[in-house]
């Protein structure tokens, strides 16, 4: 691989690039393509100077698609002040909106509230409850190629909002609440997909594949990502991929700068579309 190519993301290409196949000059768009599997013909000016047998080998040719990403938490509120949450950071969503631009393609991110700051090229919808996250995300879906489920939505909210605080002074010594389950965002998605692939996380304290596993045919998705809690708020993580069959097809730990950027080349080099310029 030529030196100037060393430095860059493995997966990555933003250039135009040309190759010879059999039926002439073929245009790669800016995409995602392995540039370990480029050969030593490949030339920093973009050409192959090789007369390749099979294009198809050496790269995946992709249109520029518009990925949607779900991200961070969302918030069920109590009273006006008091909330249900979790401690999702956001930043694997963000992370994720990084390796999509940086692969050519459009970032759609539905965030719930969040601290991290997202790519000024991304196209951002803040939401702040689960409701509010399923109506966005549905309503951006049919122009969307992918889905990218890293957001920690709340599983259940409290049955009724309190139109005043709750105070401790109004209450008994024990406050019961009733909590009424949430609608499940990827799953619900999924369902009206059309030909959009489908990747979703899970974050799991016990028997996580078995969990891990149910989830991804539940939720109708092609690959799940399984963690463990201490990726939340955290730079770092290690994660399991598990395909629709229930194989691994990767295990990732590391920044999750690096982790996005593996997932999203998995993502599009198994659902992208290939097309023939």
């Amino acid at each position: 691989m030529p030196k100037a190519l060393e430095k860059r993301p493995k997966y990555v290409i933003m250039a135009l690039l040309y190759c010879t196949t059999p039926r002439g000059k073929c245009q790669v768009t800016p995409g995602v393509i392995n540039i370990s599997s480029l050969q030593d013909d490949y030339t920093p000016s973009g050409v192959f100077t090789k007369n390749t047998q099979n294009a198809a080998h050496y790269h995946t040719i992709l249109m520029a698609q518009r990925i949607l990403i779900t991200s961070g938490p969302t918030r069920e509120y109590l009273d006006p002040v008091r909330f249900l949450s979790n401690a999702s950071s956001g930043r694997m969503g963000a992370a994720l909106a990084r390796a999509v631009l940086n692969a050519g393609h459009q970032a759609v991110v539905v965030s719930g509230p969040v601290d991290v700051d997202y790519p000024e090229a991304a196209e951002v919808h803040p939401v702040l409850s689960t409701d509010q996250m399923l109506q966005t995300a549905l309503r951006l879906l049919p122009d969307c190629r992918g889905v990218i489920g890293a957001a920690a939505p709340c599983d259940y909210r409290p049955a009724t909002l309190s139109e005043h605080k709750l105070s401790k002074a109004d209450a008994q010594p024990r406050l019961v609440l009733e909590l009424v389950e949430t609608p499940d965002i990827l799953a619900t998605l999924s369902a009206h997909k059309t030909d959009q692939w489908f990747m979703g996380f899970a974050l799991e304290t016990q028997d996580h594949r078995e969990r891990a596993l149910v989830k991804l045919r539940r939720k109708g998705c092609d690959w799940i990502v399984l963690n463990g809690p201490a990726s939340l708020d955290s730079e770092d993580a290690e994660t399991e991929v598990l395909d629709k069959t229930g194989r691994t097809v990767a295990q990732l730990a590391g920044p999750k700068n690096f982790i996005a950027a593996e997932l999203l080349a998995l993502a599009l080099s198994a659902g992208g579309q290939e097309r023939e310029m």
